[in-house]
């Protein structure tokens, strides 16, 4: 019985001390990630994606049929802030296949919690805007999706 409490203790300390790393260095945000094909006429299809941090992948889509890809996808989760984003997308006007890798390192400022990552793709093109949850100021440009036009973003990485 001392053992099983020991081996449980053990694992909830591990566990919290793994939660609390990031939050120590000021890494941690609540965030979505998010994206709509169909609503901003894109003509593209996800083929595969990673979001990390770090070495870490935080969210990932790999189809189980590589011919058939995601037009949207919308997750939110708290977590060490993103760094790097990798994707795999189609142009489905030429049916051409492309790739990019986004290094978003330094890009996301600390006063993000509940943005939202919202990558776009015009042919061979990825523009990453992060969407703030508050509305836009009159004298701003209305940037990124059309979903958010009324919400302040900011373009944080262009190919």
């Amino acid at each position: 019985m001392m053992l099983r409490r020991r081996f449980i203790y053990g694992t909830l300390l591990a566990s919290a001390v793994k939660l609390t790393d990031g939050f120590a260095l000021g890494n941690e945000m609540y965030f979505s990630f998010a994206f709509d094909l169909q609503a901003d006429s894109q003509h593209a299809e996800i083929l595969a994606y990673k979001l990390y941090s770090g070495s870490e992948v935080l969210l990932s889509y790999q189809p189980i049929d590589p011919s058939r890809g995601r037009y949207t996808e919308g997750k939110t989760q708290s977590g060490p802030r993103p760094t790097r984003f990798w994707v795999k997308w189609r142009d489905l006007n030429t049916n051409q296949e492309f790739t990019a890798d986004a290094d978003l390192r330094g890009k996301i400022p600390p006063a993000a919690d509940n943005s939202t990552i919202y990558p776009m793709f015009d042919g061979g093109h990825l523009s990453i805007y992060l969407i703030s949850p508050d509305e836009k100021r009159p004298d701003e440009p209305t940037i990124g999706p059309r979903m958010y036009r009324n919400n302040a973003a900011t373009l944080i990485y262009s190919n």
